[in-house]
């Protein structure tokens, strides 16, 4: 009853809305109509219309369901959208009064795991119940429902599951060469990334799920400089010659509707080259990286936040590229009085996440002015909590365009910038 749409954009505020009256049972809405919005919403096409059909709203239209089913089938999809295929077919057949296609319930049921939930994700396996439901497998509906009402949070609400490979990759990078970590933590972390690339060559986000390019970069720029580096690089090369695109980009999926990203382009090629994967082209993905600059500046997918887009960049590329000082200086005139950097312009308070990783940029450039970088290490410092990390705000694109929020990437990500600080500025001699 409480909750606001998030506002970061126009369609996302109005998709949130229409959710949330629909939760309440109040007055039903036609759903948003994302036919004419930016490539970025077409993953979530299939499961905004199922949910129409699911809740009889005005202008739902089984039929038309059954057409978008009927235009995907056949084609390379996410794990999650061939749970949400052969969900959506269910329903609409339901709907409309045909017989349910076995088929469909085969593929559905085949796409259930152990633990009675799919995709590790909770608003599709809440759609796949009540398909479940409509197909009268009433076994496999009830260990869904079980499996959603274990992951409720105390607070009434779902949530993402961890992103456990990802996380683990992310704070490696983040703290890795601090003494307690790499005595305390280091050998465990390098041992799980080893031990979870999948049998492709690749790594998922998390354990359960196909594997993804941009947690593949992330992975082997963890495991980076490592034994376990050496052992895992030869099947990891091969998977990424394997899903690069003929233009020598590379999306997060091996997906029909996904789209070339500039982060995840940035993190294969700076593992190529930590790596030294010399047969692996990287040339034309750095050409396309300076030329994303050149034309609306730097910008990522997943975490949507300028400092992210900058940092992953500039490393790839190289912090004394011409165009990454062009990106730093950018980010120096968007400090602000308080040392921070916000996480999106329209936010009123900096966030300690994107502060993290604009000094992470600007503690590596040898131009940044001193107090720039004092300034934002004392905005972090100051906003530290009593236990160590710090308050953080969705602004992880994920599911893309909607926000999420982990509490430990705002914690790594701060932490990225105060253990770069200490690395650069500190180390070359600035104060």
């Amino acid at each position: 009853m409480n909750a606001v749409p998030q506002c970061h954009d126009p369609v996302v505020t109005e998709l949130e809305e229409w959710l949330r009256v629909l939760a309440l049972g109040a007055e039903k809405k036609p759903a948003p109509n994302l036919s004419n919005t930016s490539r970025t919403w077409s993953g979530r096409v299939l499961l905004v219309e199922s949910i129409s059909v699911i809740e009889n709203c005005p202008y739902s239209d089984a039929a038309h369901l059954l057409d978008i089913v009927g235009a995907l089938r056949g084609k390379r999809v996410k794990q999650w959208q061939r749970t949400l295929l052969a969900a959506a077919e269910i329903i609409a057949d339901a709907r409309l009064g045909n017989s349910i296609s076995r088929n469909a319930v085969t593929d559905l049921v085949a796409e259930q795991r152990t633990d009675g939930g799919f995709c590790l994700m909770p608003a599709i396996s809440a759609v796949a119940c009540i398909a479940l439901l409509a197909a009268n497998e009433q076994e496999a509906a009830r260990n869904c429902l079980t499996n959603l009402l274990e992951n409720q949070c105390t607070d009434g609400t779902w949530r993402y599951l961890p992103f456990d490979i990802w996380d683990t990759a992310l704070m490696v990078r983040a703290l890795r060469g601090c003494r307690l970590f790499d005595e305390k933590s280091l050998a465990a972390a390098l041992s799980f990334v080893e031990r979870t690339q999948s049998d492709d060559g690749g790594w998922a986000c998390k354990r359960g799920l196909e594997s993804d390019n941009d947690t593949t970069g992330a992975a082997l720029l963890a495991l980076a400089g490592s034994a376990a580096g050496r052992r895992v690089t030869s099947r990891a090369v091969d998977y990424l010659r394997r899903v690069q695109r003929d233009d020598g980009l590379w999306m997060t999926w091996q997906s029909a509707d996904d789209v070339p990203s500039p982060d995840v382009t940035a993190h294969v090629v700076s593992a190529a080259t930590t790596h030294s994967m010399t047969s692996l082209d990287t040339s034309r993905a750095v050409r396309w990286l300076v030329k994303q600059y050149e034309e609306a500046g730097w910008s990522a997918h997943w975490y949507p936040t300028k400092s992210y887009a900058v940092r992953e960049i500039s490393v790839a590329i190289g912090i004394d590229h011409k165009t990454s000082r062009r990106a730093a200086q950018d980010l120096i005139t968007r400090q602000r009085a308080d040392g921070g950097w916000p996480a999106f312009d329209h936010d009123s308070s900096s966030s300690a996440a994107a502060t993290g990783l604009a000094l992470s940029v600007l503690a590596r450039s040898k131009e940044t002015p001193d107090q720039v970088l004092r300034n934002a290490a004392s905005f972090l410092i100051g906003n530290q909590s009593d236990q160590g990390t710090w308050v953080g705000s969705p602004f992880m694109a994920g599911p893309r365009p909607l926000l999420n929020h982990y509490p430990s990437h705002t914690h790594a990500f701060a932490s990225t910038g105060l253990h770069d600080f200490l690395k650069f500025a500190l180390g070359n001699g600035k104060r």
